[in-house]
C-alpha cells in the first residue's frame, strides 16, 4: 500500500519542481513528491496527515558520515 503524506511544504532540491505539498512512500522508498492529484496516479493509497504542519527538506547522511570518519584526525 502506498502512503501519501501531506505537508505544509517540501523543499525538493529539484530545479524543475523546487517545492511540493505531498510525498508518496511505499515500502520505505519515496515514489515522488508533488501535489496530491498527481501522486494518486500511483494507485491505491492512504493519506497520512501527521506532517501537515511541517516543512520537509532533504538531509545528507553523507555529510555526517564524513564528519565521523574525520574525527580521529582532529587530534593530530
Amino acid at each position: 500500500m502506498i502512503t501519501i503524506y501531506r505537508t505544509r511544504r517540501i523543499l525538493t532540491m529539484n530545479p524543475s519542481r523546487p517545492e511540493a505539498t505531498h510525498v508518496a512512500v511505499k515500502d520505505g522508498r519515496i515514489l515522488g513528491a508533488s501535489s496530491l492529484e498527481e501522486l494518486t496516479g500511483w494507485g491505491a493509497h492512504a493519506l497520512d496527515e501527521r506532517f501537515a504542519d511541517k516543512v520537509l527538506m532533504p538531509g545528507s547522511c553523507a555529510a555526517r558520515a564524513r564528519a565521523a570518519r574525520m574525527a580521529p584526525w582532529r587530534s593530530i
